[in-house]
């Protein structure tokens, strides 16, 4: 069965806020008539988020338990290569997402010539959180010329026949600068849309020591090392 709309949840270690998360979306959408799919993607939680996904999944057909390699974007690649709907769209599942806002993404990525939806925060939690963003960004922007606000925002949503184009390489949280630049260097159109972020419902936060460093080691291995080259190739 084909959807209009498909959009992927990464979630590991939610099992206190995943069924609000999830319930409030389904609300939304149904509300709004959207013929949609939720791809509920666990990877590698250790409490009972998994028991929490099929439980889900036996109340509302339209909400599919997958289970994926650990790592962010491996929740999401998954889930995308699996999505049936017209568009698809990743977006974080810790309650920070304003679910409205999906209503403005679907609306705008149907609009001709858009290629990609990306939204922006307008307010976030900590003055920490925001700075980090802000240096994270104007580096990005710097190394690879993107002109871009906000680049780690969720919900992102495109077409999902231009999947196979992209060929997303990431492992991790470095998916949504890869597919930046990938968008960068294809000359999307990209349309921002601005969105409410919450408080963190559950859940710890992935902005530690560790994952600066490896957003440094990804961004320097695609400004000089060969991805973005051998990318390029698979495009003639």
């Amino acid at each position: 069965m084909n959807y209009q709309f498909s959009l992927v949840l990464p979630i590991q270690n939610h099992d206190e806020i995943i069924e609000l998360v999830v319930k409030n979306i389904n609300k939304v959408l149904k509300q709004a008539k959207i013929d949609y799919e939720i791809l509920m993607v666990e990877n590698g939680s250790i409490d009972k988020t998994l028991q929490v996904l099929k439980k889900l999944a036996r109340q509302n057909k339209r909400n599919k338990v997958l289970v994926s390699k650990p790592g962010y974007a491996e929740a999401i690649v998954y889930g995308l290569n699996r999505a049936k709907g017209k568009y698809v769209c990743y977006m974080d599942a810790d309650g920070q997402c304003d679910e409205k806002v999906l209503l403005k993404v679907i609306k705008a990525i149907q609009k001709p010539g858009v290629d990609l939806i990306k939204v922006f925060r307008a307010n976030r939690e900590s003055v920490l959180r925001k700075n980090i963003s802000l240096n994270f960004n104007l580096l990005a922007n710097l190394m690879f010329v993107l002109k871009a606000k906000d680049i780690n925002a969720s919900p992102t949503c495109f077409v999902r026949t231009n999947l196979k184009k992209l060929d997303i390489q990431a492992k991790d949280s470095f998916i949504d600068t890869e597919l930046m630049i990938k968008a960068n260097h294809l000359k999307w159109k990209i349309v921002r849309i601005p969105m409410k972020n919450f408080n963190r419902a559950g859940g710890e936060s992935t902005v530690k020591p560790g994952l600066i460093l490896e957003f440094l080691k990804n961004m320097f291995e695609w400004k000089f090392g060969n991805k973005f080259s051998q990318w390029v190739k698979t495009l003639k």
